[in-house]
Formats: structure tokens, C-alpha cells, sequence
């Protein structure tokens, strides 16, 4: 998934050595926070990715995609996370 614009499949090395790209990476981190959405009966979809901007678009599924507090679960979970894991992230996005 992902746009296929400049900058979006830009490799860069993970903590172990091996070229990752900045959507893979996303996708590690999400996969990190996904078991909290699940026990509360979400989930999340990686929408697309923009390296150059730092943009991520999320789908929320399940519980979480009508949640009151789901925009707060964006924001303090999945995003800070995201923004502390790969500083190149700048905003997450749901859609």
C-alpha cells in the first residue's frame, strides 16, 4: 500500500542492520500498538504513507472505528508512538 510518489520507498536501516523501508517501518510500529486495539475490539489499517511530507493515513476498524474516544486513541497511541519510533513521521492521519 502506499502512494507510490517520491520519498515513499526510500530504504533506511532498521535497529538491526536490515534496509527497511519508511512504510515497512510504519508498519512494524502499528503492529506494536495493534494488540492494545485489540483487546479493546479494533483495529488498524495502514492506508497509504508519504515519507516526504511525514504523513500516515490509518483506517480504524471494529470497536475503535466508532469509539468516542478513538481520536484519542489516534493520537496518544498510535501517533505519538509512530512519531517517537520514526521521527520522519509528522502527522497520522484517519480516513
Amino acid at each position: 500500500m502506499g502512494h507510490g510518489g517520491p520519498g515513499v520507498r526510500r530504504a533506511t536501516h532498521d535497529t538491526k542492520g536490515f534496509m527497511a523501508s519508511f512504510e515497512d517501518r510504519v508498519r512494524e510500529v502499528l503492529d506494536e500498538v495493534r494488540p492494545m486495539l485489540h483487546a479493546d475490539g479494533g483495529d488498524i489499517d495502514l492506508v497509504s504513507v508519504d515519507e516526504a511530507s511525514g504523513r500516515v493515513e490509518v483506517h480504524l476498524r471494529g470497536a475503535c472505528s466508532h469509539c468516542a474516544a478513538s481520536m484519542i486513541t489516534l493520537s496518544v497511541g498510535v501517533e505519538s508512538r509512530l512519531k517517537q519510533q520514526i521521527p520522519a513521521v509528522r502527522e497520522v492521519i484517519h480516513v
